[in-house]
């Protein structure tokens, strides 16, 4: 999954119901949401699709998102973002403790040295 994706996922997981005109307001740099979007079928749900249609009036029987189109995480989805959450944290969480003690014992061994030379 592109970093783009993810992105535009966990920002469905934090706000439900979003519409696609708040969606394109938010990553309108990227180069195209609606192919981000169907990238992301299996972890969301859409409440509304239109067919496009061509200059004579035809359809071309490819279907975009609408502004009013609304977006939900589905259950792969939320499994997803949480599993990456977990992951981070275990990655993260032993190296902050780690670096926390080794802190506390060089700011312990400073004042140890500055309390020894003191007169």
């Amino acid at each position: 999954m592109l970093n783009s994706e993810y992105k535009v996922l966990k920002y469905i997981y934090k706000h439900p119901d979003v519409t696609f005109k708040k969606l394109n307001a938010k990553f309108h740099k990227f180069e195209n949401l609606n192919t981000t979007l169907r990238r992301l079928d299996p972890y969301i749900e859409w409440s509304k699709m239109e067919e496009s249609v061509a200059e004579n009036n035809n359809y071309t029987g490819n279907y975009h998102f609408v502004d009013d189109s609304a977006f939900n995480i589905s259950r792969n989805g939320e499994e997803l973002i949480e599993r990456k959450q977990h992951e981070f944290w275990a990655f993260f969480f032993p190296y902050a403790i780690t670096t926390l003690i080794a802190a506390s014992s060089v700011t312990v061994q400073i004042i140890g040295l500055l309390l020894d030379k003191s007169p």
